[in-house]
């Protein structure tokens, strides 16, 4: 079945600005960092949305290249003992990591996990997971919050993946 939640169906807002130290002790900052498609990826070691995400969202950098897409994991609303980096290290994620990302989820609006926002170049929010989620209960005719994490995951990388060639 088709996807409906385009780029195209989304008009472009530009990104709300943030600065932050990722895990690695780099900078990184929106828009200035933005010098390729960027997903903004808000999540969690303990959501399991988040971790079925996980895969496509590799395999989106897999056979795009990491030159040509870039993830930005922000880890929110994480218990005391939680290891982002650990976590993204030991699955083999080339995710940058920003830790303890709960400001700019509050910046972005998001309430819970997993949040998804695709930049583009030009420090435009081209598509977020919400116009995915939409889609879904349009196409499939199910609840919000009425199916698996393996069964929604698929559904939103392919609808990121078709956001990301409208602006590549």
């Amino acid at each position: 079945f088709a996807i409906s939640a385009t780029a195209d169906e989304f008009e472009p807002r530009p990104a709300l600005a943030f600065e932050a130290k990722l895990a690695d002790g780099s900078s990184f900052a929106v828009p200035e960092s933005i010098d390729r498609p960027t997903v903004l990826f808000f999540w969690a070691t303990w959501c399991p949305y988040c971790k079925q995400l996980m895969p496509h969202l590799q395999s989106i950098i897999d056979e795009l290249g990491a030159d040509s897409v870039s993830v930005v994991a922000i880890s929110v609303f994480e218990e005391d003992d939680a290891d982002p980096s650990g976590y993204v290290a030991d699955n083999g994620y080339q995710f940058a990591v920003l830790e303890k990302g709960e400001a700019i989820a509050s910046t972005y609006g998001v309430k819970g996990t997993p949040g998804v926002f695709l930049l583009d170049t030009d420090g435009q929010v081209r598509w977020h997971l919400g116009l995915a989620r939409q889609a879904e209960a349009r196409v499939a005719g199910i609840e919000r919050h009425g199916s698996r994490a393996k069964r929604r995951a698929p559904f939103w990388a392919a609808a990121l993946r078709q956001a990301l060639d409208s602006v590549r």
